[in-house]
């Protein structure tokens, strides 16, 4: 860092030379530049490792003139294990205030559910996020997240990850995996 500005950047390095981290959150406002760069590293094998880095690719645009800064991130969220996942979607579903009424179920905040996500007598909650063109019939689910168009039926489930269009009947235990799909 020079002042507010980064200098430089390296992938993963073996001995940090400061205590700032990538966090893969970017806002890029140069994306002329930042193609031209991609372009570059692929057309000279810029490579990190045998792979394509995105870190390269930054390099790259400080070589050429652009301005990076950094901000501080306030919380560090971890989605690589199914644990550190649902702990994270507790976090996240407490800063949002949950308004959501669904006549004929039981909704438990806080949680987040797809507007085109279809609920039938089921209880849904605490720390539940439904996503769109999911079902939930005749369930009870807590502290779970419940994947685009999986359908989970006549089960009850907690601290569970159902997986994109899965289908889950007959239930009643938590699930730490991806339900098989359809």
């Amino acid at each position: 860092m020079d002042g507010k500005f980064v200098t430089a950047l390296v992938e993963k390095p073996e001995k940090p030379a400061s205590n700032l981290a990538l966090a893969g959150i970017y806002y890029i406002k140069t994306t002329g530049l930042f193609k031209q760069c991609l372009e570059e590293m692929v057309q000279k094998e810029i490579r990190t490792r045998g792979e394509y880095q995105l870190t390269d690719a930054l390099a790259l645009m400080l070589k050429h003139g652009a301005k990076i800064t950094t901000f501080d991130v306030e919380g560090w969220f971890d989605c690589g294990k199914p644990d550190a996942m649902l702990a994270t979607n507790r976090y996240l579903l407490s800063q949002i205030k949950s308004t959501d009424n669904r006549p004929g179920n039981v909704i438990i905040p806080p949680v987040f559910i797809a507007p085109t996500a279809i609920l039938e007598n089921s209880v849904v909650g605490p720390h539940v996020s439904v996503a769109d063109d999911s079902k939930i019939i005749r369930s009870i689910v807590r502290d779970s997240i419940i994947s685009e168009g999986a359908e989970v039926i006549d089960s009850m489930l907690e601290s569970s990850l159902v997986g994109n269009h899965s289908f889950l009947t007959g239930h009643y235990r938590g699930l730490i995996s991806v339900i098989h799909q359809r």
